[in-house]
């Protein structure tokens, strides 16, 4: 069975620079690619609703087919699940429902305490208990973090807010 790594990103501000970055580990470690685009939750599209592709935004369309033109010119298998709500919260639900993922690449905020709009401080606490694996952040070209290391940059020092 083929390892797994999910990207995930939120739609609103998506980084170039995390898929980038995910797509070249992916094929360097020889792993097939989840990407996981969360969409925060709007009156055009509340939680209880699907998401589809044809409803995205022009741009965000756009810079989901070079996720996969990148894929495709690796040689990286790529599946890409959308969803509505908090990036971070939305990582931990689908962390729970795929427990065959063995790697994390997201896009993080540049400044330690900036998190992604509606999200809990505490949902990256529990994704660090809840999965076994590495998570890394992509915060700019050439900066990735674990995530243990971005929590403890938040001041935390270890304990959940």
């Amino acid at each position: 069975m083929m390892k797994r790594m999910l990207l995930a990103v939120d739609l609103n501000s998506p980084s170039s620079r995390a898929a980038s970055y995910a797509v070249q580990l992916a094929a360097r470690l020889g792993f097939s690619l989840v990407l996981m685009a969360v969409s925060p939750i709007t009156e055009d599209h509340p939680r209880h609703e699907d998401l589809s592709l044809a409803e995205l935004p022009k741009r965000q369309q756009t810079w989901l087919d070079t996720v996969v033109e990148q894929s495709q010119q690796e040689r990286v298998g790529l599946e890409i699940f959308l969803s509505l709500g908090p990036l971070y919260e939305e990582v931990v639900r689908f962390v729970r429902s795929q427990p065959a993922i063995h790697l994390i690449v997201m896009g993080a905020p540049e400044k330690p305490r900036a998190a992604h709009r509606g999200d809990s401080p505490s949902a990256l606490w529990i994704l660090q208990d809840l999965f076994e694996g590495e998570v890394l952040l992509v915060r700019r070209q050439g900066e990735v973090v674990r995530l243990t290391d971005h929590l403890d940059a938040t001041g935390y020092a270890g304990k959940e807010p």
